[in-house]
């Protein structure tokens, strides 16, 4: 198991996970509709890419990550939004990424292969008021991940504002 937290610098409402070298040229509106709210695993990049939305528009937010080697068990009681989705590394390991490049020098990246990724966040709908964060975050992510085969996109939860109105676009 690894685990680490950083507060990670976002803008225009979005971080990334993906390998390096998995990067669309071009940002579409189609990569932000249609999907759950949370992480958007846009068809371009067939799953070595996905960007998870964040309440802060441009500001901190807290992330730690929890790399394992088996499924975690499901916490949904401390979180508003929890969806699961799968990823696969081809080529180069696993990195989140915000807009100023590669987290890699304090989160620790994934080996190639394919994995599920379970995406946590709370205080999305107070960032999203906020809009910029310029002091301490108030939103939060955890991301965890472990090996497995590829599976279908699991909604665990789904009840903060700022989702359902991404949800709606």
């Amino acid at each position: 198991m690894t685990t680490a937290h950083v507060a990670l610098h976002v803008s225009h409402s979005q971080y990334w996970i993906s390998e390096i070298n998995v990067f669309p040229d071009d940002f579409t509106s189609d990569m932000y509709t249609g999907f759950n709210g949370l992480i958007s695993l846009p068809a371009v990049t067939l799953g070595s890419f996905a960007i998870v939305m964040t309440g802060t528009e441009t500001g901190n937010i807290s992330v730690d990550v929890d790399w394992t080697d088996t499924e975690p068990p499901l916490d949904l009681d401390a979180w508003e939004e929890v969806v699961e989705v799968s990823m696969e590394f081809e080529e180069e390991p696993g990195l989140v990424f915000g807009p100023s490049g590669a987290s890699s020098e304090v989160l620790p990246q994934l080996a190639t292969g394919w994995y599920r990724i379970r995406v946590h966040a709370r205080g999305r709908d107070e960032a999203h008021t906020l809009r910029t964060v310029s002091d301490d975050p108030v939103e939060e992510h955890l991301i965890t991940a472990w090996p497995a085969p590829p599976g279908p996109e699991i909604r665990h939860k789904l009840t903060d504002a700022y989702g359902a109105e991404v949800r709606a676009r």
